[in-house]
């Protein structure tokens, strides 16, 4: 995925990493630095430390929202939800380093008005981070079910094997570092 490191538009004149995804543009742990140029010293992320917002005005973009939500603390990661025509889809994501930081944009930002009627939803994401592979055959091992996935799949964690009443052969419960590895891993295993 190319990142660059200019600024996402003129109102940015920090180095934030930017990736162009088909429906999504997303600005990445803004190069280490955050809008007050703190430098970033924390571990990825875990869970519990991405919001979901939606009720985004259609003409809102980044130039609004990441100082908006940067306000609260530092970014990991800023995801705007785009159509095709280049319009926002009314949501976004935003990472923070801490659940702390998550639950706090949440007090902080939830019902925030951006324009006249129009009141942010704030409230805490959920990463789905696993994929499920059913009819696999019955002498399938975890072991060599995960050598094979993470030669195909970036950020494959472990991988868990399900046989019983209604389920045919073997099913894998495949868990993935983040939702957009286990989303690109469905992407290029379904391909």
């Amino acid at each position: 995925m190319p990142v660059s490191t200019t600024g996402f538009g003129d109102c940015h004149r920090r180095p934030y990493g930017r990736s162009y995804g088909q429906q999504h543009r997303i600005l990445h742990k803004p190069s280490l630095f955050d809008l007050h140029g703190l430098v970033w010293n924390g571990p990825t992320p875990g869970e519990r430390c991405e919001v979901f917002i939606s009720h985004i005005p259609r003409d809102t973009y980044e130039d609004l929202l990441i100082p908006l939500f940067s306000s609260v603390g530092p970014l990991w990661e800023f995801r705007l939800m785009m159509n095709f025509s280049g319009q926002n889809r009314g949501f976004a994501y935003a990472k923070y380093g801490t659940p702390a930081l998550a639950t706090d944009a949440i007090h902080k930002l939830n019902g925030y008005m951006l324009e006249p009627k129009c009141h942010l939803c704030v409230r805490h994401s959920t990463e789905k981070r696993h994929l499920c592979i059913e009819n696999l055959p019955a002498a399938t091992k975890p072991e060599d079910l995960m050598k094979v996935l993470r030669h195909l799949a970036q950020g494959v964690e472990r991988v868990s094997l399900k046989t019983g009443p209604g389920i045919e052969g073997v099913s894998a419960i495949v868990a993935f570092s983040s939702h957009y590895t286990a989303s690109m891993a469905k992407r290029d295993l379904v391909a």
